[in-house]
């Protein structure tokens, strides 16, 4: 799932009082869970349990209930999917996820102009240039400090909007913004897509 977001996030993250999610983005308070169809009662493949085993499905689906809502309680949004369409349709899950990502506000406010623009463009995002991105992602990290000669040829083919946000998401999850040696070249690299015409930011985070 992660491959195919290409935000790597925080898997198993821990901290006093939340319970571990699978893949856990901090910055923005957003937690998410792949919940295994026969635990989670998947009508198309769910299993018929006997009533001993029926107990522990219901003990287990009460602290997921416990969880959400703990994790909704100090602010996180909780997302949760099952494994079957998680392995079916991962660049739908992935797209789904980084729409919740530009949707969740600043911790210190509301969402601003900039996050609904996100999520606009968000909306538009298909499965070509995912894989695109996915391709420009394993580029930039091959290339490193290379990426200023070959900048042109590694930019996917997709709208410079989708780009943008893309981009921003990346840039913010530290996925472009250290080289090989661990230091910060995001800003130069943002300006290269800022000159090309192709998205980027004002400001590396």
């Amino acid at each position: 799932m992660k491959q195919e977001l290409g935000l790597m996030g925080r898997a198993d993250f821990l901290s006093p009082g939340i319970f571990g999610c699978d893949i856990a983005y901090p910055d923005e308070r957003v937690a998410m869970w792949v919940d295994s169809c026969v635990w989670s009662g998947c009508d198309k493949h769910g299993w018929t349990f006997t009533s001993d085993w029926q107990a522990r499905v219901d003990r287990w689906q009460k602290d997921a209930d416990v969880a959400t809502k703990n994790l909704q309680a100090i602010g996180w949004r909780v997302l949760r999917d099952r494994e079957c369409r998680v392995t079916k349709n991962p660049h739908q899950v992935a797209a789904w996820i980084m729409q919740q990502l530009a949707m969740q506000p600043d911790i210190e406010g509301d969402m601003d102009e900039l996050q609904l623009a996100k999520l606009a463009r968000v909306d538009a995002l298909s499965r070509c240039e995912l894989e695109d991105w996915r391709e420009f992602l394993k580029t930039v990290k091959r290339l490193g400090k290379l990426w200023r000669r070959e900048a042109e040829e590694m930019l996917p083919e997709m709208s410079p909007e989708v780009f943008g946000v893309l981009w921003r998401c990346a840039n913010h999850h530290g996925i472009i913004g250290y080289g090989k040696d661990g230091y910060r070249d995001g800003g130069l690299l943002n300006a290269a897509l800022v000159d090309a015409g192709l998205g980027g930011d004002d400001e590396t985070v």
